[in-house]
Parts: C-alpha cells; sequence; structure tokens
C-alpha cells in the first residue's frame, strides 16, 4: 500500500485470509487498498468484513476501520450511509471534532444545511484554533452557495485568535474574506517561513487584484529558488495567460 501497488497488496491479503491471520486487520488493509483503487463500493464491503471481527469491545482500530467505512460511502456518492456511521461514531465520542466536520460536510452534500451548520459551529466551538479546518468549513459552505456564512467563521477567527496567529494564517483569512491587500501584506512577511503555500496564496492575492505581472513575478521567485512545483507552474500559466502570453 505505501509503494501504492495496490493490487500486489490484494494479493496478499488473499494470502493473509487463506493463512487466517487477523481479519479485523487484513479486511482493513484489504478495504485501504480498494480506496486506492478507487473502487469504494468493494472498499466499504472489506471494512464491513474488518467490523465483523469485534467482539463487543470497542478499540481505536474499530473507529479508524469505521472512519475509512463513511468516507467510502461518501466517495461512492452515498451520503446518507456515510451520515449514518457518523451518527454510531459520535453516540460513542459526542465531542470528537474531526468527525462532526465530516458529518456537517456529508450533510451539506445532502443540502442540510441546517444541521450541517450546526456541526462546524460545535466543530469550531471544540477547536476554534485549527486554521486549516476553519477554511475547509469555509471552502465547503462557499461551494454550497453558503460564502457569507463560511467567512463569519473566519472573522470570528480573527477577532479571536488574531494575535496568536502567524501571518500565514491571517493572510490566508485576508484571502478568504476578499481583502486582498491585508492577504498580501501579510503573505509577504510569511513566504520566507511557510514556502510553498505562502508563495501560492500570496500570487493568488495580487491574481485577485488583476496584477498578473506581480503575481508572476511572485511565482518565478519561487521557482528560481526551489525545484519546481507542479501547482506554482500551473499558477504561473494561468497569470501568463490573462497577460496574453
Amino acid at each position: 500500500i505505501q509503494e501504492l501497488d495496490y493490487q500486489g497488496a490484494l494479493d496478499s491479503f488473499v494470502l493473509a485470509a487463506e493463512q487466517e491471520e487477523n481479519g479485523k486487520l487484513l479486511y482493513r488493509g484489504q478495504g485501504i487498498a480498494y480506496m486506492g483503487m478507487t473502487k469504494y463500493d468493494e472498499a466499504a464491503e472489506s471494512f464491513l468484513k474488518a467490523l465483523e471481527y469485534s467482539d463487543g469491545w470497542v478499540e481505536e482500530v474499530d473507529y479508524d476501520i469505521n472512519l475509512y467505512l463513511a468516507a467510502s460511502y461518501t466517495k461512492a456518492g452515498d451520503c446518507t450511509a456515510a451520515e449514518d456511521v457518523y451518527d454510531a461514531i459520535l453516540e460513542m465520542r459526542p465531542v470528537d471534532e474531526e468527525v462532526l466536520f465530516l458529518r456537517g460536510n456529508v450533510r451539506m452534500r445532502q443540502g442540510n444545511y441546517t444541521n450541517a451548520k450546526a456541526d462546524f459551529d460545535e466543530t469550531v466551538r471544540l477547536d476554534g484554533k485549527n486554521f486549516d479546518r476553519l477554511i475547509a468549513i469555509y471552502e465547503i459552505l462557499n461551494n454550497y452557495g453558503y460564502k457569507d456564512a463560511g467567512q463569519g467563521y473566519l472573522t470570528d477567527a480573527l477577532q479571536t485568535y488574531e494575535n496568536e496567529m502567524s501571518q500565514y494564517d491571517k493572510g490566508r483569512m485576508y484571502f478568504y474574506m476578499g481583502d486582498y491587500q491585508k492577504a498580501y501584506l501579510a503573505l509577504e512577511e510569511a513566504k520566507g517561513q511557510k514556502g510553498v503555500e505562502a508563495y501560492l496564496y500570496l500570487g493568488k492575492a495580487y491574481e485577485a487584484t488583476g496584477d498578473y505581472n506581480y503575481a508572476s513575478s511572485v511565482y518565478n521567485s519561487y521557482l528560481s529558488k526551489n525545484t519546481g512545483n507542479a501547482t506554482i507552474y500551473n499558477q504561473l500559466g494561468i497569470c501568463e495567460m490573462q497577460k496574453g502570453q
């Protein structure tokens, strides 16, 4: 699996089953291999088989398998089944902010904004300093037409934690809030520490203002000092197209 040889992994798990090795672990591994092959229905079947080996005592691996199972359902487009799995996990772990976030995501996919928003609110209440997750919540809400609600989380985070945020995190927040001047001022300071992600956000902030020349110079500056990066090249290509080059 680590070498992305998913068929080789599946062959090994078949042998493991023939030799009666640990059923819970081998079917968990089989499910992960199927996910790697984008065979999500087969993956879900494997994870369900793995759970059949549980003996009533809920162990950490059981939560892990259920998370994979829910992810398989989500990837297969069965968000109702995924939500049911997250409901079951939260009955055992009612304050798991990652699971609340994931359930909010699948609820949003089903058009259930009210309950999705409730999950996101609880997620932020439990861990308001997880700025990566805050941005993920914004992106989900924005994708489904609730941009203002998503930006509300970012505004609250800036008001509450601005003194604890890095320049990189401030820049990202301002970028998604549409305050591009504050974004690129913060990201100019961050690019020396954060690396490629800071350059990407900095360039995109200039792109958003229509300054494709400066955005191009940001991307070229990164490429002149670092190994090539596909996303940087892609953004640079977009800038050159906008400039007619």
